[in-house]
């Protein structure tokens, strides 16, 4: 007998967001008939409706949601002809008049150079195989009915009083040429599918062309699981945060799972998409009291399996109680997706995602530098203090509230007033004066205590003396050393007055109108005597 070459199989596309859904036939609907030729001659029924059969078995897609198509499978897909009656060709030892032994799906007549012959096909399994075809409409979408019909298995056998023998089919196969068929969405995780045939299979048996035309329609129901990781609220999805270092995060603990038909369920897999910090991310999860196991995270596939059968109820429990962990506190922040799909006997879920957010823990903000005036030496002067803090901080509604500022020798508190600048990677606060110890704006003689608020900073996230632990006072106890202090003439700021330095510069500007010169005590404009060389001489060899 003369062969036809196997046809190929569609490869599978790599596609991020495939549902497969396996439709089980509905054996009273699918229905496909048998027809064609014997060198020529139309084969007829032998009987009433014996070339006609149901079909049961599953026929198995690939629907990618995304994009709107659905490829099917030859890969799960098995569409059995069924037996339609008992009668049994002569073959596997029979003769034209003794039948064999095995009952025919269909059964036909032909006349072959002028004797009537028995044509039956038998054992016929035949699956779908395409490429992506798109989806049109929703929730009916329509798709063109342009697969290959092969058959895995089937023979036909032929006899009448001078010839009898049997020609397997199997990987013969033909285009489906039927006009469109259907896909609908029913609704919780509920699906069907209408798919008009018309495939012709040509072939050659003991020098007569066989060709074989199978027609009708096949109709399958899919039931899939449905996860819902948002619960009651709207969507599918969930969201959850993670602060890296922290205690794990449960990624879906509204989660819910659900099927049309309450079934069991025989897996669940839980996969981290993105995992940038290597082994420091995990899943786990806490099955007790479900009866299911799991061998664990494996982080070379991200994957967390967990197995068994159980019902519905046992599965939603673990959902809700898998988590996500990052023990690195100095990993890497960003997105960190979490797909989840359960499967029963038949079929998957639809790919539900946990959005995942992983955040470094907030290190506690320090102070970096505190500088008098414009950071110059003289501290005859003192119109204002900054401080700098490592990182962009927040302040109370009043900024000022977050200072303090006390001269040491009576603990008279400043008033201040404080400008904010957030334009470099600290946050910079600039304290002027607005009552308390002062001189004509200026801070008056003496030491001050300057304290930053460790509650006002941050909201509490401060740690002010530098002991990595949040919620300490930022405190410092002026003195010549750090030079929180102010003592009128003393220009290089070494905390004393003296005549080689202080007194040679006073003496140099004497008399001049410089504005915002450090010898103006008043702040008049003038370097006078009346007021200014007075307060100089007063202080004439103090020290602070």
């Amino acid at each position: 007998m003369r062969r036809s070459p196997m046809l190929a199989l569609i490869s599978l596309e790599d596609r991020s967001t495939p549902a497969a859904i396996n439709f089980a036939l509905t054996t009273a609907t699918s229905i496909l008939t048998l027809g064609g030729t014997v060198n020529g001659a139309a084969i007829t029924q032998q009987g009433t409706g014996s070339l006609s059969t149901t079909y049961s078995g599953t026929v198995s897609t690939d629907v990618d949601f995304s994009s709107n198509t659905v490829e099917f499978l030859a890969s799960g897909s098995a569409m059995k002809a069924n037996n339609s009656g008992t009668w049994a060709p002569a073959v596997g030892g029979g003769t034209a008049f003794s039948a064999g032994s095995a009952p025919a799906n269909y059964g036909g007549t032909v006349s072959v150079s002028g004797l009537p012959t028995r044509v039956a096909a038998r054992g016929l399994v035949g699956v779908f195989s395409s490429t992506p075809l798109s989806l049109t409409g929703g929730p009916a979408f329509s798709f063109p009915s342009a697969q290959t019909l092969t058959l895995s298995a089937g023979t036909v056998d032929y006899n009448n009083f001078l010839l009898q023998g049997t020609t397997p089919l199997a990987d013969q196969g033909g285009a489906n040429s039927a006009g469109p068929a259907t896909f609908t969405d029913l609704g919780n995780g509920n699906y069907s599918i209408s798919l008009p045939s018309d495939a012709t299979i040509n072939d050659n048996s003991s020098g007569f062309d066989l060709i074989l035309t199978i027609s009708g329609t096949l109709n399958g129901t899919a039931t899939l699981p449905v996860v819902d990781l948002n619960g009651a609220a709207a969507g599918f999805e969930s969201n959850f945060t993670h602060t890296a270092g922290a205690a794990a995060s449960k990624i879906a603990p509204a989660a819910s799972i659900t099927r049309s038909t309450p079934a069991n369920l025989q897996s669940m897999t839980v996969t981290l998409a993105a995992s940038p910090d290597g082994a420091s991310e995990s899943l786990a999860v806490d099955l007790t009291g479900t009866g299911l196991s799991t061998t664990g995270y494996n982080s070379l596939t991200g994957q967390l399996m967990i197995t068994g059968t159980g019902t519905l109820a046992a599965y939603q429990s673990a959902l809700q109680k898998v988590t996500y962990a990052n023990s690195d506190a100095n990993g890497t922040a960003g997105p960190r997706p979490v797909t989840v799909t359960v499967s029963d006997a038949s079929n998957a879920s639809l790919s539900r995602t946990a959005n995942g957010t992983v955040s470094l823990p907030a290190v506690a903000a320090t102070v970096t530098g505190v500088q008098v005036n414009d950071g110059s030496d003289q501290r005859s002067r003192v119109t204002s203090v900054s401080v700098t803090f490592d990182s962009i901080v927040t302040l109370p509604g009043t900024p000022a509230a977050a200072f303090q500022l006390v001269r040491n020798s009576d603990n008279a508190p400043v008033n201040l007033n404080a400008s904010v600048n957030n334009s470099g990677s600290g946050t910079l606060v600039t304290l002027d004066f607005t009552g308390g110890p002062l001189d004509f704006g200026s801070l008056s003689d003496g030491t001050y205590t300057l304290t930053v608020l460790a509650a006002q900073v941050n909201g509490g996230n401060f740690d002010g003396n530098g002991d990595l632990t949040p919620g300490d006072n930022y405190t410092l106890v002026g003195n010549a050393t750090n030079k929180l202090f102010r003592l009128f003439g003393d220009i290089n700021g070494d905390g004393t007055v003296d005549g080689s330095t202080d007194f040679a510069q006073f003496g140099a500007v004497f008399g001049t109108s410089v504005a915002g010169s450090p010898f103006d005590f008043d702040a008049n404009g003038v370097i006078d005597g009346s007021t200014d060389f007075a307060q100089l001489g007063a202080r004439f060899g103090l020290t602070i």
